[in-house]
């Protein structure tokens, strides 16, 4: 899994993991499809503050685990991948 990016690196791989009942609901997965089918470029920020630049999200592959009674997950493993936007 690539998350630290150097010079001239375009692609990056994130797993991440969503708990829905948690914070953010389960909308976020949905929102995270909706960025990826407009191409919208999103500003990627690592978790010390540093921006990486813009990327695109090219790949969204999730799992759903941990049901609720109502069917509704506790937990959504996520994978998404991402290429740089090229500024013009």
């Amino acid at each position: 899994m690539l998350q630290a990016i150097g010079p001239g690196c375009d692609h990056i791989d994130l797993d991440g993991v969503i708990y829905p009942h948690f914070r953010g609901g389960l909308g976020q997965i949905n929102a995270m499809r909706d960025s990826a089918q407009r191409q919208e470029p999103l500003m990627l920020i690592n978790g010390q503050g540093n921006v990486l630049g813009r990327f695109v999200i090219t790949q969204i592959e999730e799992s759903q685990n941990t049901f609720l009674a109502d069917g509704a997950p506790r937990k959504i493993e996520f994978r998404l991948s991402l290429e740089r936007y090229g500024e013009e």
